[in-house]
């Protein structure tokens, strides 16, 4: 049975099935932008761009997310370059159940992670993700502290 004649595959009313490759949505999370891609097999994948690569954190472990970290490269698998760096996750492993799969006899009871799954998934990663970075800087906010400084004086 492939992901088109599965039964757990469902026609989602925005002109396509759960099995189209395709991006779902694409949101910030902890000023990081973020996007959830579903694969040909029917499966949900997670990305979260950086401005920068954080050195030393493409083993897969060093971040806390549904089946580690399992793509880390300058941009997106569906791109073929970026503006700054692209951690990623992917809900294919064993125990998750994948719609353009048989299921296999010994793996043990299978689930779907679905959008609302992979969206906290991607939340949850960004926020790692920016505690590596460092807080965020915000154009003008030198220039504003010293205007502040500089009325509190005058005061």
């Amino acid at each position: 049975m492939d992901g088109r004649t599965d039964p757990t595959v469902r026609e989602l009313g925005r002109g396509y099935k759960e099995w189209d490759t395709k991006v779902l949505q694409e949101f910030t999370s902890s000023g990081l932008r973020c996007s959830i891609i579903r694969t040909q097999l029917g499966s949900l994948c997670g990305y979260v761009e950086t401005p920068k690569a954080i050195p030393g954190d493409c083993d897969g472990e060093s971040f806390a997310v549904h089946g580690g970290v399992t793509w880390c490269s300058s941009h997106r698998p569906d791109k073929e370059s970026g503006s700054g760096w692209c951690y990623g996750f992917d809900c294919a492993h064993l125990g998750d159940h994948i719609p353009g799969m048989r299921k296999l006899e010994f793996a043990p009871e299978e689930t779907y992670k679905d959008e609302a799954y992979v969206t906290k998934e991607l939340e949850h990663l960004a926020k790692q993700l920016r505690e590596a970075l460092g807080p965020k800087k915000v154009r003008g906010a030198r220039r504003r502290r010293n205007e502040t400084r500089d009325t509190e004086q005058e005061a």
